[in-house]
C-alpha cells in the first residue's frame, strides 16, 4: 500500500509538472497575443469556472474519502456509485439551469452584470458545457485517484491538454488573432472526449474488483476504535457489519463536507482572483495572475501530489483496534513532517526567485505588487491545512472541521461586505487573517483529539536545501 502511495505521488508530481508547464507556456504566450483585458477576462472565467464547481458538489468528493475502502470491497458495492454519479449529474444539470434563470431574470444584480458585461451571450451554452464535464471529471478523477489510477490519469490528461493546446494555436496561426471563442470551445470539447476516455478506464478498473461481498472477518477492517457519535459503527451511523452504507449517512456526511468544501473555495486560489477581479478590474487581475500562475501550480501540485494520496493512504488503512490507530497516527505525522520542511524550503526557494523580481520591476503598479505579494502568502496558508483536512475526513471527525470551518465562513462573510472600506492593495488581508486563525484552530483540535503534534522545527538538511535554491534564485536576479 505504502508503494502505491510512493507511486502515486510520482505520478500527480509528473502529471502537475508537465500539465501546467504545458499551460503556463501556454498562458505566457496568450498575454502577449491578445490583449491585456482579454487575457484577464478568460483568466476570470476559469478561475470562475472552478470555484463554481467546489460551490456545486455538495459535499460529494469529500465523502468518496470517507467511504472509499467500502465502495472498493467488490464490484457489487463499486456499481453503488453508478447511482450517485447520475445524481451528481442531475444536480449539475440542475444548477446550469439555476444559473440561466438568475442570467435572465437577475442581469440587475451586481456580479452578475460583471460577468455579462465581460463574456458574449453566444459564448455561455459552451461555459455551461465546460462547467458541466469538468464537475463530473473532478468526481471521477477523485474516484481514480483513490484506486490508484494515477499514471492512466497523467497519460489522458497530458494528452488532452496536448491536443486543446494544438487547436488553440493552430486556430491563432489560421486566423491571426485568438478571441474568447478560440480559447473556451475547444475547451469544451477536449473536456467532453476526456470524461468519455475516464469513464472507460474507471469501468476497466471495476472489472479488477472482486465479485462477491467481503466477508464478515474482512468487513472488521471497516469498523472504528470508540464509541463516539462520529463512529460508524454502530447501527444508527449507517455502516453495520456486512452491511452496504445507508443513504442517510451518506447524504449526512455529505451536507458536513459541503461546509468544509464552500470554505476550502472560498479561499482558494481561484475565489482570490475573482475577488480581486471584481474589485481592481479585469486588466490588474490579468498581471496579478500571470505572476501568481506559479502558485496555482504549487497549489495544485501539493493538492494532487499530497493531499490525495494521503487522503488515499489514510482511507485504505484499518481502523479497528488500538494498534490499527497507532497506525494511523504514526503514517500522519510520517507524511506531515517531511511536508513541513518541504514547505520551509519552498516559501524560502519562492521568497528568492519572486520578491526581487516583483521589487524591481517598474512595470508593476503598486497596487499589483502589494496583491501578488499577499496572493503568495494567502496560497502559502492553504498549503498547510492539505494533510490535517484529509484525516477528518478520513477518520470521520469531519464534522469538527465542518463547526470551524463554519465560524471562519461567517467572520469571511463580514470582512468581505466591509471589503470596500480597504484600501485596493490591503484587501487581501482580512481573508489571510481568518484562513491562518483558522488552521491554528484546526491543528489544535487535531493535537487534542488524536494527540497528533508534528515536527515545526527547521531541519538542518532543510535548511541546507534552502540557502542552496535561494542563492541560486538570487544569483540569477543578480547576473540579469
Amino acid at each position: 500500500m505504502h508503494t502505491q502511495f510512493l507511486q502515486a505521488i510520482k505520478w500527480n508530481t509528473i502529471n502537475v509538472f508537465l500539465y501546467k508547464f504545458l499551460l503556463q507556456t501556454h498562458q505566457a504566450c496568450l498575454f502577449y497575443a491578445v490583449s491585456k483585458e482579454l487575457f484577464g477576462t478568460s483568466g476570470t472565467i476559469f478561475s470562475s469556472i472552478y470555484l463554481l464547481i467546489s460551490l456545486t458538489n455538495f459535499g460529494f468528493d469529500y465523502s468518496l474519502f470517507s467511504f472509499y475502502h467500502e465502495y472498493s470491497s467488490s464490484q457489487t458495492r463499486f456499481k453503488s456509485l453508478v447511482k450517485q454519479y447520475a445524481l451528481r449529474a442531475m444536480v449539475t444539470l440542475l444548477v446550469v439551469a439555476c444559473i440561466s434563470i438568475v442570467g435572465v431574470f437577475g442581469a440587475e444584480i451586481k456580479i452578475v452584470d460583471f460577468f455579462l458585461r465581460s463574456v458574449p451571450r453566444a459564448l455561455l451554452p459552451f461555459l455551461a458545457c465546460i462547467f458541466i464535464t469538468e464537475s463530473l471529471k473532478k468526481s471521477l478523477e477523485v474516484l481514480a485517484q483513490l484506486s490508484f489510477l494515477n499514471k492512466s490519469i497523467t497519460i489522458l490528461e497530458i494528452g488532452t491538454i496536448v491536443t486543446y493546446l494544438t487547436v488553440v494555436w493552430s486556430s491563432y496561426l489560421i486566423r491571426g488573432s485568438i478571441d474568447l471563442y478560440s480559447i473556451f470551445i475547444p475547451m469544451a470539447l477536449t473536456s467532453a472526449f476526456e470524461l468519455v476516455l475516464l469513464v472507460k478506464r474507471l469501468y476497466l478498473y471495476y472489472l479488477t474488483l472482486p465479485t462477491c461481498e467481503v466477508s464478515e472477518e474482512q468487513n472488521d477492517t471497516l469498523l472504528f476504535s470508540g464509541s463516539t457519535s462520529d463512529s460508524p459503527t454502530s447501527s444508527s451511523s449507517g455502516l453495520t457489519r456486512g452491511s452496504s452504507i445507508k443513504s442517510s449517512y451518506i447524504l449526512t456526511n455529505q451536507a458536513i463536507n459541503y461546509v468544509n468544501q464552500v470554505a476550502k473555495a472560498f479561499f482558494s486560489p481561484n475565489f482570490l482572483i475573482l475577488f480581486l477581479a471584481y474589485h481592481l478590474g479585469m486588466v490588474r487581475a490579468g498581471y496579478i495572475k500571470l505572476f501568481t500562475d506559479i502558485v496555482i501550480l504549487l497549489y495544485m501540485l501539493l493538492n494532487r501530489s499530497v493531499g490525495i494520496p494521503s487522503g488515499a493512504l489514510l482511507s485504505k488503512l484499518p481502523r479497528g483496534t488500538l494498534l490499527d490507530q497507532l497506525a494511523i497516527k504514526t503514517t500522519f505525522l510520517k507524511i506531515t513532517n517531511a511536508y513541513i520542511q518541504f514547505l520551509y524550503a519552498l516559501a524560502a526557494t519562492i521568497t528568492a526567485a519572486i520578491a526581487p523580481c516583483i521589487l524591481k520591476s517598474s512595470c508593476f503598479q503598486p497596487i499589483i505588487t502589494t496583491n501578488v505579494l499577499l496572493f503568495i502568502f494567502a496560497a502559502f496558508v492553504e498549503y498547510v491545512v492539505i494533510t490535517y483536512e484529509k484525516l477528518y475526513i478520513t477518520q470521520h471527525a469531519s464534522k469538527y472541521l465542518a463547526m470551524i470551518n463554519s465560524v471562519s465562513m461567517l467572520c469571511l462573510g463580514v470582512a468581505l461586505y466591509h471589503s470596500t472600506t480597504l484600501p485596493s492593495s490591503l484587501i487581501l488581508i482580512p481573508i489571510i487573517v481568518i484562513r491562518f486563525v483558522t488552521v491554528g484552530i484546526i491543528a489544535f483540535v487535531a493535537h487534542r483529539k488524536w494527540f497528533l503534534f508534528p515536527d515545526l522545527k527547521i531541519h538542518f538538511k532543510t535548511l541546507l536545501i534552502s540557502l542552496a535554491a535561494s542563492s541560486v534564485c538570487l544569483s540569477w536576479h543578480y547576473l540579469l
